[in-house]
């Protein structure tokens, strides 16, 4: 059983993915009833990343994350139940589709902005050149 579709790029900064959901319906030593209810639920999944460099847009992407809800005792039946029931020549299966009532947020940020890592690399660099004089002038 699965759900796919194609996803759509609203802006530059705002993407929805493609969707491609699918789980593999089975119970070992059972056979699927004829008349079976699922219900799949789709929860929202955003991430918002925020820019490197303050002033930035920030770029969203969001997934949908599916999951089945089955009760695997009506919708699977041992062989002794399918061959002592009435003979039908067809499997009945009723899909409810729903969105969850939550969301999840992921939320990521760079651990330094621009300006703190130009900051130490200038640090880092004047420390390097100032061992490099201090061993030339120890040398000489």
């Amino acid at each position: 059983m699965g759900l796919s579709a194609i996803g759509k790029k609203q802006s530059s900064t705002a993407t929805l993915q493609d969707l491609g959901f699918s789980q593999t319906l089975n119970q070992s030593g059972r056979i699927l009833a004829t008349n079976v209810d699922m219900t799949l639920q789709l929860t929202k999944v955003i991430n918002n990343t925020s820019p490197l460099v303050t002033g930035h847009d920030e770029v969203l992407s969001g997934i949908w994350i599916g999951s089945f809800l089955t009760n695997d005792k009506v919708s699977f039946i041992t062989n002794t139940d399918y061959l002592n029931a009435a003979a039908k020549t067809s499997t009945i299966l009723t899909l409810t589709i729903s969105e969850t009532p939550y969301y999840i947020l992921n939320e990521q940020s760079p651990i330094a902005r621009l300006p703190e890592i130009v900051y130490h690399d200038f640090l880092y660099i004047s420390t390097i050149i100032g061992m490099f004089v201090l061993v030339f002038v120890i040398v000489e």
